[in-house]
């Protein structure tokens, strides 16, 4: 079978790729012209140099696939939407679609988050699929978070339309080799330069972007037209998290202990101080994710539907570990 991807060079494409090949498929992929992709040499991918902004050259790069695996986005936790993360998010999902429909490519898988999901109502419930989005509700509608879950819309708006056979995938955080741009992985890299100084008080969902991958494949084969699926993996609290990825990196993990109001309070002085000039790696929508408790994430209808499990995440964190090594980023 033949398949397009956007975002191949990011972390979920390129593992997305990766498994492709492996399974013996052809592969095509929209870069744009300054993109890096020595680190996916090994996989035969016949390069397209086009944007989410080329509906045209979308078009062209789609004739004569069978799947279309839509994995670019501008993944930035901005405290508000920006013009270039609609364009991107919303807009080049838009344009997406209409590639799609016009090039007769088959089954669209679209990758969303988890966060364009929503939270779940008490301490003692899961977010799953039917969840309904609050983000506003509990201050947590960042930037990514709000263009997520319109492209989300986008998406369900053409299949309720008859115009394409789309199914979602929404993959929590995700860590695991090939991480080019260091998204999710950068939470190594800044503790590998002692950059975060606090544990959080919250917990993240945490997930191997290999199963990530390997469910998206199994979404296209087995999932139900116009349905979400979430590929999660296990919560873990930050600082077990960050205690995890200091012992494989040989360095101290944070000491200090972060109260949520305290980081929210951070998060906003940052905010203040970087129009001054003033940088940190992190803001206030950033720590206000930090601080949040009991986010548990079922992935259960995947389980039904094609057999989704997620591996533990210590193999992950080695594994990406490694990767930034052999290409120089540790």
């Amino acid at each position: 079978m033949k398949f397009f991807i956007t975002g191949a060079t990011g972390l979920v494409g390129g593992n997305i790729a990766a498994l492709l090949y492996k399974d013996g498929h052809q592969i095509v992929a929209s870069k744009r012209a300054n993109s890096k992709t020595a680190h996916l040499d090994a996989f035969d991918i016949e390069w397209v140099d086009t944007d989410l902004s080329d509906t045209e050259g979308l078009t062209q790069a789609m004739m004569g696939c069978d799947g279309v695996f839509h994995c670019a986005a501008l993944v930035q936790i901005a405290n508000g939407v920006t013009p270039k993360m609609r364009d991107v998010n919303v807009t080049g999902t838009q344009n997406i679609i209409d590639a799609v429909e016009a090039s007769g490519a088959g089954r669209l898988i679209h990758c969303s988050s988890v966060v364009a999901v929503g939270t779940a109502p008490d301490a003692h419930a899961e977010v799953n699929e039917e969840t309904v989005w609050n983000l506003p509700e509990v201050g947590l509608d960042d930037g990514y978070a709000t263009t997520k879950k319109q492209a989300e819309d986008v998406v369900l708006w053409a299949v309720a339309q008859g115009r394409i056979d789309a199914v979602i995938i929404n993959p929590s955080y995700m860590l695991g080799p090939y991480d080019a741009k260091a998204s999710s992985g950068r939470v190594i890299l800044e503790l590998a330069k002692k950059n975060l100084p606090a544990l959080p008080s919250g917990e993240a969902n945490v997930v191997d972007v290999r199963n990530v991958a390997w469910g998206a494949i199994q979404a296209f084969h087995k999932g139900e037209k116009g349905h979400r699926y979430i590929l999660s993996g296990f919560n873990t609290p930050y600082a077990d998290f960050y205690e995890k990825i200091c012992g494989r990196l040989n360095v101290a993990p944070p000491k200090i202990k972060l109260p949520r109001l305290a980081g929210i309070a951070m998060g906003k002085g940052a905010d203040w101080l970087r129009p001054l000039g003033v940088k940190a790696p992190f803001n206030e929508s950033m720590m206000r994710w930090a601080g949040r408790r009991n986010f548990k994430v079922s992935y259960q209808k995947a389980a039904e539907a094609f057999g989704y499990a997620p591996t533990p995440i210590e193999p992950a964190i080695d594994d990406c570990i490694d990767w930034f090594k052999e290409n120089g980023r540790l």
